[in-house]
């Protein structure tokens, strides 16, 4: 105990000298920011507070609950937070009932015979898979597939030696120990294989996002369109399918993706955000501005959208509520100078 804790003090000391207590307690740092996130969590998971609001409809509705002054993500950062935004208080619930037996299983063997008589590596296992779930209660792991995997891995992987372990003493003859080892290896393979399917799903949508930077605008189109046949909840796969349909010249399709992934990303702003940019394309000015008021209701932090909105009321003659929303944008675009440099040039075209 003594030479782990030494160990903690000296990362935490060397994170500290390079990185100094703004870090921690500054007004953007890490740990104030991702408070803000799990705040914005709680918020949406209480509007939702028993059914949830799906599966697909955390990333990117978050952001609409985000108060003025974090930066806009995606994610709670919490994986409990998160599972409560998506499956509601049953769905949370059964998780927590879930690392619940998790827990006793894989103390029960360190109770019984203690760690020394443990199987070499078994405590790398549990210490790893518990680690994984710690840093999940402030990070993204839980649900990043590529991250996941492992850890997922790591949870299967010491529970069925925990259960063999366990059991082992029971067992007489090598056919009753091998069904033993085929047990494990089955849990772990159960735990790990989730991961590994949306692992699929985001390697194929990462491959689109590649073809559409490199203008294989069909190409792009197939991938997005596999990936959403792997994740058919995900919303984000649908929503970049449309893009792609857009950007190769369909904007018919699109605009069916962009209604579908509204449906999916429920209370997401991107899904009208992206309707009212197509409308804008057609010079559908009254359309855009419906669809871009609603993404800003999800969103009303975002200073992007209301640049956006703005260009809709300046094509609509109303001068003075384009001038409040840009304006707006250049003070909300703290995290976002790019969008500041552009509203200050819609105003200077504006003559204001």
């Amino acid at each position: 105990m003594v030479p782990a804790l030494t160990i903690m003090a000296v990362v935490g000391g060397f994170i500290l000298t390079m990185r100094g207590v703004d870090f921690l307690i500054g007004p953007e740092s890490s740990v104030i920011q991702r408070a803000g996130y799990m705040a914005a969590g709680v918020r949406m998971a209480v509007v939702s507070l028993f059914a949830g609001w799906g599966a697909g409809s955390s990333p990117g509705a978050l952001m609409g609950f985000v108060t003025e002054g974090f930066r806009p993500v995606a994610d709670p950062h919490n994986f409990l937070i998160r599972s409560w935004i998506n499956w509601g208080i049953g769905g949370l619930a059964v998780l927590l009932l879930w690392l619940l037996i998790w827990v006793k299983s894989v103390a029960a063997p360190v109770r019984r015979i203690g760690w020394r008589n443990c199987p070499e590596g078994y405590a790398g296992l549990v210490f790893g898979a518990g680690a994984f779930l710690l840093h999940s209660l402030m990070d993204m792991d839980f649900f990043v597939p590529e991250v996941a995997a492992f850890g997922w891995l790591a949870m299967g992987a010491a529970l069925g030696s925990a259960l063999t372990l366990t059991n082992d003493e029971q067992r007489t003859g090598p056919v009753e120990l091998a069904k033993g080892r085929y047990a494990a290896g089955g849990i772990a393979l159960a735990m790990v294989l989730p991961s590994l399917i949306f692992l699929q799903g985001e390697f194929t949508a990462f491959r689109g996002g590649r073809a559409m930077r490199a203008g294989a605008y069909p190409r792009a189109v197939e991938l997005f369109e596999d990936a959403g046949r792997i994740l058919p909840f995900n919303g984000r796969f649908t929503l970049d399918e449309g893009r792609a349909r857009l950007a190769a010249g369909d904007a018919g399709a699109a605009g069916a993706l962009f209604d579908k992934a509204d449906t999916l990303m429920r209370a997401s702003p991107y899904p009208s955000w992206e309707m009212g940019r197509l409308a804008q394309s057609r010079e559908e000015w009254s359309r855009s501005r419906l669809h871009l008021d609603v993404a800003l209701s999800r969103y009303p932090t975002s200073p992007r959208i209301r640049i956006d909105l703005a260009m809709a009321y300046l094509a609509l003659g109303d001068q003075a509520r384009a001038y409040q929303l840009l304006t707006e944008a250049r003070r909300l675009s703290m995290f976002d100078p790019q969008a500041r440099q552009l509203a200050g040039e819609v105003l200077m075209r504006m003559g204001l």
